[in-house]
């Protein structure tokens, strides 16, 4: 069983001052740890949490688990439809640090984006076997939130209940070899928009039907 002391040790190790602000800019999230190291108490949870963050309107924050059955793992609390609870973001701090990164990489673009409805199961399942998944996190910015990479393109989702958001980043290159089939999917064909040149030149080019 892993200490509580080594659990804090690997936080230190790979949250340190400088990848908090690296991650900060992704999101502009409010990251307290390493400067301040402070236990906080979290919806739901029995026992206090090591603070990593807060979302930067402090909808919800990110903390470490130390002990417990979730011990090594990162929450999310946040207020649900059912009130205030801690939902597991992902299994530990290496992969919380890993997924910002990669975030950063997607939102970085070029990019295309989407806001369409609830992704439909047929859809999910033809990006599951084109692409290889990355880690997927829970319960903040929805419940679901996955990750896809292959061909040149970063494909991030975020499932809420009612509607789906899109972010879909790649070269030129990429992006006009592979948009057309992900247009297939959902109701992604009307929904697609970008505000950057690159991706604005890809939507030209897919419906022109080149």
């Amino acid at each position: 069983m892993v200490s509580l002391d080594d659990l804090v040790a690997a936080a230190e190790r790979t949250l340190t001052g400088d990848v908090a602000q690296e991650l900060a800019g992704v999101y502009g999230d409010l990251f307290v740890f390493p400067e301040n190291q402070r236990l906080e108490s979290f919806p739901g949870c029995d026992v206090d949490l090591l603070l990593l963050a807060y979302e930067n309107q402090h909808v919800c924050m990110w903390g470490l688990a130390l002990e417990g059955p979730n011990a090594g793992r990162v929450l999310v609390g946040l207020e649900g439809s059912d009130g205030a609870t801690s939902l597991v973001y992902v299994e530990s701090i290496e992969e919380f640090v890993a997924a910002r990164r990669w975030d950063g990489d997607c939102l970085r673009g070029p990019l295309v984006q989407a806001q369409g409805q609830a992704i439909d199961a047929a859809s999910l399942e033809w990006l599951e076997s084109r692409f290889v998944e990355a880690m997927p996190t829970y319960g903040w910015p929805c419940e679901e939130n996955r990750r896809f990479e292959g061909h040149g393109l970063k494909v991030m989702i975020w499932i809420c209940e009612d509607q789906t958001d899109w972010y879909i980043s790649g070269s030129e290159t990429a992006l006009r070899a592979n948009l057309p089939a992900i247009a297939e999917l959902s109701d992604l064909s009307a929904a697609l928009w970008s505000d950057d040149e690159v991706g604005l030149a890809v939507l030209r080019y897919i419906q022109s039907g080149a």
